[in-house]
């Protein structure tokens, strides 16, 4: 666990003591003295350390989980969030995203199988729907966090098969390695859902049964229009996010708005 922050409470101030302390824990989360994927004290420690009562500590904190800068996790306490990747709706890989902000992905192989039968994905593919496609099934975390679970199919001809070993796969993007192949995705349809996790995808993604769970569909093509891949991906509500720039029939740009940070805060 991360030293305890620094923090003064005035109790002759109008401020509410939960708000001062909210106010402090959010500036040790700006300016780094409490890393992300860090571990916060516990409501008791703080509670005692700064002579509070828990009801306060306690509110404080949700300020804090209702802002998205901190996430209770079962098992562990009250960690600081690594922020939500977002993807800009362009053809990237997970991978390009996290590594495009500076953060190290970690790659679990889950399933690396050739023989699978798939009728959604052999469809997807343009194959006849009994067909055995190449299976790949991986969970992407940061740190100890985990952030989707992405399942792909290929087909049984494909020439980057060879390139498909459980180290690339664990070291690599399945983009970065296609690129490497001269097999570069040029487009991608892609449709986005979200609907409750499955027993089996709460234990991965160390989700509740209330948390949401943001989906995607992708098929993506080369640059002669032949579909390369297609994928099955699962990522947690509180981690992900999709930006989305349209254009409107008179051709005004518009943007989905960012939002300021946290302005009740400041």
């Amino acid at each position: 666990m991360t030293a305890p922050l620094p923090i003064h409470i005035d109790r002759t101030s109008t401020q509410p003591l939960y708000l001062q302390l909210a106010r402090q824990l959010l500036t040790g989360i700006d300016n780094g003295e409490l890393p992300p994927g860090s571990l916060l004290e516990t409501e008791v420690d703080l509670a005692r350390r700064l002579h509070l009562s828990r009801p306060t500590v306690r509110r404080a904190i949700a300020v804090l989980v209702a802002k998205e800068l901190l996430v209770r996790r079962r098992g562990v306490g009250t960690v600081v969030a690594t922020g939500k990747v977002r993807q800009q709706a362009e053809l990237n890989s997970l991978y390009d995203d996290l590594s495009a902000e500076h953060r190290s992905p970690r790659t679990k192989l889950l399933t690396l199988e050739e023989g699978a039968v798939h009728r959604q994905a052999a469809l997807a593919l343009g194959l006849p729907p009994r067909t055995a496609l190449i299976h790949i099934t991986r969970l992407r975390s940061v740190g100890d966090i985990p952030l989707a679970i992405l399942e792909n199919w290929l087909p049984p001809d494909s020439p980057v098969l060879p390139a498909l070993t459980p180290e690339r796969l664990e070291q690599d993007g399945l983009y970065s390695i296609l690129r490497g192949e001269d097999l570069a995705p040029h487009t991608a349809e892609q449709t986005f859902g979200a609907r409750n996790a499955t027993g089996a995808e709460r234990q991965l993604l160390d989700l509740t049964r209330a948390d949401p769970l943001l989906t995607m569909w992708r098929s993506a093509y080369d640059a002669d229009g032949r579909i390369i891949e297609c994928g099955d991906h699962r990522y947690r509500g509180d981690q992900y996010s999709i930006s989305v720039t349209v254009a409107l029939d008179d051709g005004e740009r518009r943007h989905r708005p960012g939002g300021q940070p946290h302005p009740d805060l400041r």
